[in-house]
């Protein structure tokens, strides 16, 4: 912002000078006379007569010109209605001038603040990583077994899945054709889900913790699917997976209506059909309501059109709806997300924070690690061994201790 000021402020010096007032003041009192100078001619008599402004006893001007020397005087009375009328022009051709103002003035505001850029970035990053470090210092116990039960996760879901696929490669006959949609989807839905724990850790570093309340809301949704999936098998799996056409074929009715809007090229009728054809094939596969947002749920849930709302309320999650209304608010645009922020620390004063905060790390970290050992819990127990069962009781055990860990630093701020 002072970048900006200073530009703004070389312009309106420059613009609305002692020189350039005394010009047009006097290029209108010489107007009304009928005499008219060049502009050479006016800025010399205009430079004298600033030069001897501060010694005059009065307003009045005069002066000689042209070639026989015509000498010129202009009174008090000319002046000052000369200056009425610039005053008058000034006001009635402001809305003329500010456009071409702006036209004139951004291409220089620009180049001033990419000349000034890497000074002003540099600052600015320093601040931030000074304010990383106290952060740390701060809530380091809670973010530091987070992250070590995201690298556990992450570690186990190797592990897990090598096992997956050394199962399939030597045609174990235990393992089904359903068996095989569930690892699937739930590897593919935990691997999704450690990436967003991760997302959600990198938010709680620099201080956003709206942000990551906001990622939080995506990683409940995951825990909650694979707790499904997880409950009804392959079938669900399978139908789970196979829904991704019916989410294309949607996609590229949305995408085909908007793309010369956007500058992009249409999808050829070919892939339109292809993904026609996918769509429509599901639908023989999975009946009608296969078609709905949810539709995959539908046979289990025993209804048409199910939500995500009943999902979570089959597995009795729904305590968890206050939770994820309240990271809405950091999703989407509606005005209670104006007035609430975790990263305030007082609920009375509230602040208008429009960067980083040390506030508000408790709910979304621990939320985090309850929903990665949800998600976890979901996919390890498919294919559980000895080791598998130890990591989740590990896991669950740091759930705990990230919760403990975090509210003391919440407290202690908040104190």
């Amino acid at each position: 912002m002072g970048i900006l000021q200073d530009k703004f402020d070389y312009v309106l010096r420059d613009q609305l000078s002692k020189l350039n007032l005394i010009k047009g003041v006097l290029q209108r009192a010489l107007v009304r006379r009928g005499v008219q100078f060049t502009e050479e001619q006016l800025a010399a008599v205009a430079t004298k007569v600033a030069e001897a402004s501060d010694e005059a006893e009065n307003a009045s001007v005069s002066f000689d010109f042209g070639p026989t020397d015509e000498h010129v005087q202009l009174a008090d009375d000319d002046l000052r209605t000369a200056l009425t009328e610039l005053e008058s022009d000034i006001a009635s051709g402001i809305e003329k001038a500010i456009p071409k103002a702006i036209e004139e003035f951004w291409p220089g505001v620009l180049s001033s603040l990419y000349a000034d850029l890497p000074k002003a970035l540099g600052h600015r990053r320093r601040q931030q990583r000074r304010f990383e470090k106290r952060l740390y210092a701060r809530w380091k116990e809670g973010i530091d077994r987070l992250e070590m039960m995201l690298m556990i996760a992450q570690e186990a879901g190797d592990l897990f899945l090598a096992d997956v696929r050394k199962a399939h490669k030597e045609g174990d006959e235990a393992e089904s054709t359903e068996d095989l949609f569930l690892h699937d989807a739930l590897i593919r839905i935990h691997v999704r889900s450690c990436r967003i724990a991760s997302e959600v850790l990198h938010l709680l570093k620099g201080g956003f913790s709206d942000g990551a309340n906001a990622r939080w809301r995506s990683l409940h949704e995951n825990a909650v699917i694979a707790m499904f999936i997880a409950q009804h098998g392959g079938d669900t799996a399978k139908r789970y997976l196979r829904h991704a056409v019916v989410e294309c074929f949607k996609a590229s009715h949305s995408y085909q209506e908007h793309c010369d809007a956007l500058g992009q090229s249409p999808l050829s009728v070919t892939e339109v059909d292809a993904l026609r054809v996918q769509y429509e094939g599901a639908l023989l596969d999975f009946g009608n309501d296969f078609r709905h947002g949810y539709g995959w749920a539908a046979r289990v849930m025993g209804k048409s059109s199910p939500t995500f709302a009943d999902i979570e309320s089959s597995l009795d999650m729904s305590r968890w709806r206050p939770y994820f209304k309240m990271a809405c608010h950091s999703v989407h645009a509606g005005p209670r997300g104006l007035y609430f922020s975790l990263a305030n620390v007082s609920r009375a004063h509230p602040a208008l924070i429009a960067g980083s905060s040390d506030a508000g790390l408790c709910d979304p970290g621990h939320c985090c690690a309850i929903s990665l050992m949800m998600v976890s819990a979901a996919t390890f127990t498919t294919k559980s061994n000895i080791d598998g069962l130890v990591i989740l009781k590990v896991m669950l055990q740091l759930c705990d201790d990230i919760g403990d860990a975090l509210i003391k630093a919440h407290d202690l701020l908040r104190a």
